[in-house]
């Protein structure tokens, strides 16, 4: 009797999660938070055409059009602590629902912007909202059984690169004839959807109990490799792997090998990508998971935000090297980090 009653009370939630598997519960989760991904791609991915448009509508410089990207990027930072710490603190949905709402609202709003200085305001409380993302992430991670986590994340990411590709196809029917205004206002769509299902949204058991095309091979690389040789050495190889790629830029090459080489690095760098989002929320406890995942996020928002300015400067005065230089070496030493993670975290239980 003593011990069925010590295997009763070390009875986690991960191994009632283990033995019903992945079912059709968890499959309505996966298409909600990836619905949110869908939702960050699309206001991420049009930067790269608004910036343009912008640029010659209120004859902005080119750095100014880096600023466009680097304020949005400025607000995640925030937003991913922010998010973190309302996931925690009130719940998992309410955390998404912050997402939701400030994203969808102000990114609607910010297609009536009437000029640059209020449009970087705008797209900066988007920001907020898009850094708070992640929380879907570790909702979506805290339904999935231990043993294939890895793997399912990896597939939820796949989302993302939907998201971008519907942008470029929904930028490439919008922009030519209705302007950049209303691709703003289209993209802000997949929040308002959101927002329509989230009364159907539950809360995490956690909470309960406690409280584009060159992507697709990455993040097929990492669902491979991820359940199989560990998080740390997915991470750092396909890291390393871009390292290699990017460097042979650095020289005078045919148009031909650079799309191939780039593709090759972005495949690379989406696989790894993936790979940190199923590391970092296995590192933490239920009651600290988004604000861990948050801190963690809103740090790598500082590259997001120096990349337009420092790459646009570089391109601008025709340091073209210069600019691959920078980005082989952040990504070399992003690899080398990997092997100083504290432990590896396959087939770990999340508490």
């Amino acid at each position: 009797m003593a011990s069925e009653g010590e295997a009763a009370t070390h009875y986690t939630t991960d191994d009632a999660l283990t033995r019903i598997g992945f079912g059709r519960f968890q499959t309505l989760v996966l298409v909600y938070s990836g619905l949110g991904w869908v939702a960050e791609a699309f206001e991420i991915m049009l930067l790269s055409f608004v910036g343009p448009a912008v640029e010659a509508e209120w004859g902005v410089s080119g750095a100014e059009q880096g600023l466009v990207s680097s304020v949005v990027f400025a607000g995640m930072l925030i937003g991913s602590i922010a998010g973190g710490l309302i996931a925690d603190r009130c719940g998992r949905r309410t955390g998404f629902l912050f997402t939701a709402v400030v994203t969808g609202i102000f990114g609607l709003l910010s297609a009536f912007s009437p000029n640059y200085a209020s449009l970087l305001a705008l797209r900066f409380v988007v920001g907020l909202g898009l850094g708070a993302g992640h929380v879907l992430s570790t909702w979506f991670i805290e339904f999935v059984p231990a043993a294939k986590r890895g793997t399912w994340m990896v597939v939820s990411h796949c989302c993302w690169t939907v998201g971008t590709i519907l942008e470029a196809l929904l930028a490439w029917a919008v922009m030519p004839v209705l302007g950049w205004r209303w691709l703003l206002a289209l993209s802000s769509a997949p929040c308002f959807l959101l927002l329509v299902f989230f009364p159907l949204t539950p809360e995490s058991p956690r909470d309960v109990l406690l409280t584009s095309l060159a992507e697709f091979p990455g993040l097929l690389l990492a669902a491979l490799l991820v359940d199989r040789i560990g998080r740390k050495k997915s991470m750092g190889g396909m890291l390393l792997m871009c390292g290699a790629f990017l460097a042979p830029l650095s020289v005078q090459l045919g148009e031909g090998l650079v799309t191939t080489l780039l593709f090759c690095a972005r495949t690379c760098i989406m696989g790894s990508f993936a790979v940190l989002y199923v590391y970092t929320p296995e590192l933490y406890s239920a009651s600290t998971r988004n604000t861990g995942v948050g801190i963690t996020s809103s740090l790598g928002r500082i590259g997001s935000i120096a990349s337009p300015l420092v790459t646009l400067g570089l391109l601008e005065s025709c340091h073209q090297k210069e600019a691959v230089y920078v980005m082989d070496l952040v990504l070399f030493l992003a690899g080398v980090t990997c092997a100083l993670f504290p432990r590896e975290t396959k087939g770990c239980q999340i508490h």
